[in-house]
């Protein structure tokens, strides 16, 4: 599953919560419609119920936690409508999604140019700005930013096996949340380092992700992604410990995501870090 891919589903996991939300809230408001009249320029309402014969209107212009509710309730009505509309629409382009995980274009690429290694036609990505309106300053920093990320450093050889994602920009991340992150650093034009080497108190580490900002500085970013494993759990908290002995530390140089095996990334989340907090920095 791409990014995209991934992001449409979330929408529809937001859109099907919202859709619950809005029928259970319905179960609690009053039967019956708002109606409003107009008389000597003033909004007179009325509490509709039944049709026909059955017929009943009652003057409520008084009482405005009714008017409220009878409001509220065709609000959740309609919102409801339209996240099953837009539930439907989804559902269709899922349908016919075609995927741009790098490694399914590739399948779909010529005979000729699958035979290409990857890190040679990838790696230019699809950057943008982000939103981010760059000046001259910032232009000439992201051309450094950008060689800095392309030159060599020394990388994390554990385990290389586990590196199954291709992402975008060339290389191979072991997680699809890191995928995710990677795809998304890219797309906001954020240059980076996957799992660089760095040495603390004579042991290694390899945080997911170094990024360059103003004034020569580094960010870190970690993903703890099996928050349900104990043994992960420890882990990750003596990493953090030798990390915070290198005075790198959240809120200055330091950023964590968790997930767990059936909670991997909030999306919001992540694209708010990437543009309120690292880009404010670069």
């Amino acid at each position: 599953m791409d990014v995209y891919e991934k992001q449409i589903k979330w929408i529809l996991l937001q859109l099907d919560e919202l859709s619950n939300f809005c029928v259970e809230g319905l179960r609690d408001l009053p039967q019956g419609n708002l109606r409003l009249q107009r008389k000597n320029k003033r909004n007179f309402y009325y509490h509709s119920i039944g049709s026909g014969n059955n017929y009943k209107r009652k003057g409520v212009t008084g009482n405005k936690d009714l008017v409220g509710q009878l409001a509220r309730k065709e609000y959740l009505a309609r919102t409801n409508e339209a996240a099953i509309a837009d539930i439907k629409l989804l559902e269709q382009l899922l349908s016919k999604y075609k995927s741009l995980d790098p490694t399914e274009v590739i399948k779909r690429m010529s005979k000729a140019a699958q035979t290409v290694p990857p890190e040679l036609f990838l790696g230019q990505g699809f950057a943008g700005t982000g939103g981010q309106q760059q000046d001259d300053a910032l232009r000439m920093r992201l051309k450094d930013y950008h060689q800095w990320a392309q030159e060599d450093f020394s990388q994390s050889t554990y385990r290389p096996q586990e590196k199954i994602h291709l992402t975008s920009s060339g290389i191979y991340v072991r997680s699809l949340s890191e995928a995710i992150i990677a795809e998304r650093l890219t797309a906001n034009n954020v240059p980076f380092r996957y799992e660089q080497l760095i040495k603390i108190d004579g042991k290694w580490f390899s945080p997911d992700f170094t990024i360059r900002v103003a004034n020569a500085r580094l960010l870190y970013w970690e993903h703890a992604g099996m928050m349900d494993d104990q043994n992960y759990v420890s882990r990750h908290l003596s990493k953090i410990s030798y990390y915070q002995r290198a005075g790198i530390v959240p809120w200055k140089n330091l950023i964590v995501t968790y997930g767990t095996s059936e909670n991997g990334l909030d999306m919001e989340e992540i694209d708010f870090i990437i543009r309120h907090i690292i880009m404010k920095q670069l």
